[in-house]
């Protein structure tokens, strides 16, 4: 069982995974000892999994693009099929998704004939239809989800009431795994009741 420490030592490492502990203790006014005891135990119960590497793909030649991509399958398209999309070794993200398109996939940056594989690939198992939508920039500090260094924490925005948060903030789990920071608790609160469907 988590509690509210927790889930702020999870949100700043998801912010930033190489904040340090002597960091973290300062903002969350408890003992280096402390912060190291958590995150000990946050990975032992599994709420950590691992910590990702950021890579700047825009230092990639230009002769690589990167992709969204938007599937429709069949529905008599193999079983296995999510199973042989995500051994495909270039793409980062693949989400399962409700509406017209059933899966939405993000590549790497790939060269045009890595392109050419993954269309023969649709075509071998009946897409019904796919969207490639090239991406022109993945600027990390577009939305809300920004990843940003330890030291700039202090210059988040409340997504309620768009004031710079300042101190510890308000940490909760809106949905499984997507922690996000208030100003206060009357902003989360405000915020759910508008946005109820966002929430567990």
């Amino acid at each position: 069982m988590v509690d509210q420490t927790d889930l702020e030592i999870l949100y700043y490492l998801n912010k930033d995974p190489q904040v340090s502990n002597n960091w973290l203790s300062n903002k969350l006014e408890v003992s280096p000892a402390t912060i190291t005891y958590r995150i000990s135990k946050l990975k032992k119960e599994k709420y950590i999994l691992g910590f990702s590497l950021i890579v700047n793909w825009s230092k990639l030649t230009p002769s690589y693009q990167a992709y969204l991509i938007q599937i429709q399958v069949r529905n008599t398209a193999s079983s296995n099929f999510l199973t042989e999309l995500l051994s495909i070794n270039f793409l980062t993200k693949v989400y399962h998704v409700a509406g017209v398109y059933n899966y939405i996939c993000e590549t790497i940056p790939i060269s045009n004939l890595s392109l050419k594989t993954l269309t023969e690939f649709f075509s071998e198992n009946q897409i019904l239809n796919f969207q490639l939508i090239p991406i022109l920039n993945s600027n990390q500090d577009i939305g809300t989800e920004v990843n940003i260094e330890g030291e700039a924490v202090d210059k988040l925005y409340c997504p309620e009431c768009q004031s710079t948060m300042s101190g510890r903030g308000f940490v909760r789990e809106v949905q499984p795994n997507h922690l996000m920071a208030f100003c206060c608790e009357n902003c989360y609160e405000e915020f759910k009741s508008k946005y109820a469907n966002l929430f567990v």
